[in-house]
């Protein structure tokens, strides 16, 4: 994932649930749902609790998450 400050940790885990389930919804590739995810749960530790999330800071941290075969 995308290094990022920390502000809260709190919804990171369903950021990045509904963030690949969009992905899936919007019929992209499982790698790229997966990069979502990873990025929408980045972009809901930048934010205060209330907050979460918002999609262009999502997209923009999704070119950043590097995908890794293991």
């Amino acid at each position: 994932g995308p290094k990022v400050p920390v502000v809260s940790k709190v919804g990171a885990g369903d950021a990045f649930v509904g963030a690949f389930t969009l992905g899936l919804a919007e019929e992209r590739e499982p790698q790229e749902c997966l990069r979502l995810g990873v990025a929408a749960a980045s972009n809901a530790v930048m934010t205060e609790a209330t907050r979460l999330v918002d999609r262009a800071t999502t997209e923009r941290l999704a070119r950043d998450c590097a995908l890794v075969p293991l």
